[in-house]
């Protein structure tokens, strides 16, 4: 900790004019953070996928695999969350559907598959939630 003093009544005023002169440059009259102001963001944001199962590139996932699970960052529009919006392909480019499912509370949804068939073995699969699917705040899914 630093203390000053001394003379100087002027110096003291001179600093506190300077102070003031700083602040009020700053953010727009004094009300940005230096004085413990928030600044907020009122722009909406556009919800993202920030959970999958099966995990990205994983490898040696059972053929039987019927449930595949999307976790969203804010709560989703549970009617734009259909087979067209939530899909898996194996291999790539022949769609697989199934019935898409939204817990609201764990802002997840499930994509089950057919009982038959399996997925094809040695097969690299892609699921894909499309920007059609849209979060309660109106906006689509961000395009990864």
């Amino acid at each position: 900790m630093v203390n000053f003093s001394g003379k100087g009544g002027r110096l003291h005023s001179l600093a506190a004019l300077l102070l003031i002169a700083v602040l009020s440059a700053c953010s727009g009259g004094g009300q940005g953070p230096i004085l413990g102001g928030v600044s907020v963001s009122t722009a909406p944001v556009a919800p993202t996928v920030i959970a999958v199962s099966p995990l990205p590139n994983a490898s040696a996932v059972a053929i039987n695999t019927k449930v595949l699970t999307a976790r969203f960052s804010l709560a989703m529009d549970p009617a734009t969350l259909l087979a067209t919006s939530f899909a898996v392909a194996c291999p790539s480019g022949t769609v697989v559907t199934g019935s898409v499912s939204y817990v609201a509370a764990t802002k997840t949804a499930s994509l089950t598959l057919p009982t038959t068939p399996n997925l094809p073995a040695n097969t690299t699969c892609v699921a894909t939630v499309t920007t059609a699917a849209i979060g309660s705040n109106g906006l689509a899914l961000a395009a990864a």
